[in-house]
């Protein structure tokens, strides 16, 4: 184990709902079960069951970033000694990560986690979404593809859809 921290994303916006544990296997995703939202001239508090969300696999000491929004942000986790890095964006269904051959989406039924791979499409040429980013409270999230277009899941219907462009995105 290298140590556990909590932590709560680099902006004032602070929800405080997860804790993240460095161990030898990679990071534990750890929900609190409680977290609040500053609204600035009130504040929404919430709780629900504690859970083990899972394990970002990953060798040494990790760094982690965010939106200041873990709750509804992305979260970044960097392996230094790998170089290899994970991106999740929460959507209204559960949290994305990337994989080499899709997404991994994760949700909850009832209290326990549920987890399902959405492969990219058959034939699939285009690179792989990698920086996921979507509006608050919508089930879908955008990704570049390189510089040919970017990809759009629909965490819904566990669906992918490659959109080319003539012009390269940033």
């Amino acid at each position: 184990m290298h140590g556990m921290h909590g932590w709560h994303g680099r902006s004032g916006h602070r929800d405080g709902r997860y804790l993240f544990a460095d161990t030898d296997a990679g990071v534990e995703v750890v929900d609190s079960g409680v977290w609040t939202w500053d609204h600035v001239d009130h504040f929404h508090y919430y709780r629900t069951s504690p859970s083990m969300v899972g394990t970002v696999a990953g060798e040494g000491p990790a760094i982690l970033t965010t939106s200041g929004y873990p709750t509804t942000g992305g979260t970044g986790v960097f392996f230094p000694e790998s170089g290899e890095a994970v991106l999740t964006v929460t959507t209204r269904i559960g949290v994305v990560v990337g994989c080499a051959d899709g997404a991994l989406l994760a949700t909850y039924e009832g209290d326990e986690p549920q987890f399902e791979h959405i492969a990219f499409p058959d034939g699939t040429q285009a690179p792989r979404a990698t920086d996921f980013r979507g509006r608050k409270g919508r089930p879908a999230v955008a990704a570049l593809a390189g510089d040919q277009g970017f990809w759009l899941l629909d965490t819904r219907a566990r669906e992918w859809r490659f959109v080319p462009t003539d012009q390269p995105l940033v």
